[in-house]
């Protein structure tokens, strides 16, 4: 039942969001996941740099 009031109040927004998580868990769950993607990808910036490098030689 609260999700459906949700739902029906994010169809009266103005500017829907594409996406939307719903309960407590989803936020802190999915800020972790992508704390890890962007760990692992500020890992490899500079292996993304030289192939940029490489590209325009």
């Amino acid at each position: 039942m609260a999700a459906g009031q949700a739902m029906l109040e994010l169809a009266d927004t103005a500017d829907p969001p594409l996406r939307v998580f719903f309960g407590a868990e989803s936020l802190p769950m999915l800020q972790q996941a992508y704390a890890d993607r962007l760990k692992t990808w500020t890992g490899w910036h500079d292996l993304s740099i030289k192939a940029q490098r490489l590209r325009t030689v």
